[in-house]
């Protein structure tokens, strides 16, 4: 007797040794247990995960293409350091052009879910802020703005990316210069 399974099967994936370095690797990055500037080498990771050379060169070009890390020649790899100054002088340009792109594609969105589900999973990386209960505010921030993707309230979505971009913007400010005022944020993000 044949069974016959009326359901639709998930997809399957298997986890290749490459897969698990990378994850492994980009955990500890986001946790911050490897800081920035910090090198991570092939040889070293191989050894004390017990895995050739092989995976680990692709997890770690991977974690590179990716912007986890960055290639640096005869050395190995490290966690990239941004001058503060560069991203505060960039982040009025990002939280602007970040609030007209989710304007424009998020009805679009739909289809790209998985990836932008990782994408919140990577939102550590490019924290602003020293403090955590801001990391953990920004990341339920991006689930909320996942969320109203999925039910189509895309003018939700705009209002927390607006939200979300502001309270960066302004702790991370507040942290360099001095601390932010209510009206103090480009008027690009705030939208007026």
């Amino acid at each position: 007797m044949n069974v016959v399974i009326k359901e639709a099967w998930p997809t399957l994936a298997t986890a290749t040794l490459t897969d698990q370095v990378y994850t492994v690797l980009r955990d500890r990055i986001l946790a911050g247990d490897v800081s920035p500037g910090e090198f991570i080498r092939e040889q070293e990771v191989s050894d004390a995960a017990g895995v050739s050379r092989t995976p680990v060169r692709d997890a770690l070009g991977r974690l590179a293409s990716e912007g986890f890390l960055e290639r640096i020649a005869h050395r190995g790899f490290r966690v990239p350091e941004e001058s503060i100054t560069d991203l505060l002088e960039l982040y009025p340009i990002l939280g602007t052009l970040e609030v007209l792109a989710g304007g424009e594609s998020f009805p679009r969105l739909e289809a790209m879910r998985d990836e932008l589900r990782d994408t919140v999973r990577r939102l550590e990386t490019w924290t602003f802020t020293t403090d955590r209960r801001d990391w953990a505010r920004s990341i339920a921030e991006h689930a909320e703005i996942l969320l109203a993707i999925e039910e189509r309230d895309f003018k939700a979505a705009i209002e927390t990316l607006r939200r979300n971009r502001l309270m960066t913007y302004r702790r991370f400010r507040g942290s360099i210069l001095a601390p932010a005022q209510p009206n103090d944020s480009p008027r690009s993000i705030r939208g007026s």
